[in-house]
């Protein structure tokens, strides 16, 4: 009787055997496999941590290129706040307090941390004093005090305690340091600190 194909098939390679040599040949065959697989894995491994380390290494060099290329980023803080106080003077909001007299526009400014003080290196300009409003300098709240230049022309002071963690490296002229001195939008913006102030003047 001939068996179906399936069955005799079966059959067939349920009664193979190997003998003992063959078997221990595939053992070591199977031992080789097993051996050459942990290998090419530790090589692998060795060449991601080789990928990884150069990449690593790259990086650490791009960032100090970029720390001697630009010093600080802080350093670049000055022409934010050139800018920002530019923009306040663009805005010119209404006066909050007018007055000529120095000593009566500082006593107004009651909810700072500091007390506006009168600037040597800005009195240099001959100014006359319109008044005050309060302001902000990176989130910082500051007094913006406003004056008139002989042309008419309306100038701008921006006083803020210094903090240098939060506005950078400013020019102390106590030390004999000359301002930072940029222009915006056609404005001239000067920035130094001078009696633990960080002064901004912005004028045409």
């Amino acid at each position: 009787m001939i068996k179906p194909l399936k069955e005799a098939s079966k059959q067939y390679f349920e009664n193979q055997q190997l003998s003992v040599n063959q078997l221990s040949d595939l053992e070591q065959l199977m031992q080789q496999a097993t051996t050459n697989n942990q290998v090419s894995a530790t090589q692998g491994s060795k060449r991601w941590l080789n990928r990884t380390l150069v990449s690593s290494a790259a990086m650490v060099m791009l960032a100090i290129l970029v720390a001697l290329l630009y010093p600080s980023a802080k350093g670049d803080l000055s022409l934010t706040i050139a800018k920002e106080v530019a923009k306040n003077h663009i805005k010119l909001k209404p006066l909050e307090i007018t007055s000529d007299d120095f000593a009566r526009v500082s006593g107004y400014f009651t909810e700072l941390d500091f007390s506006p003080a009168p600037s040597d290196h800005f009195a240099q300009l001959g100014m006359d004093m319109l008044g005050g409003r309060y302001c902000s300098i990176q989130s910082v709240t500051a007094a913006q005090l406003r004056y008139q230049d002989d042309q008419g022309k309306l100038v701008t002071l921006y006083e803020v305690g210094y903090d240098p963690s939060k506005f950078g490296d400013i020019p102390i002229l106590e030390k004999k340091k000359k301002p930072i001195v940029h222009f915006v939008k056609g404005l001239e913006i000067k920035l130094w600190v001078e009696k633990d102030l960080l002064m901004a003047s912005v004028r045409p």
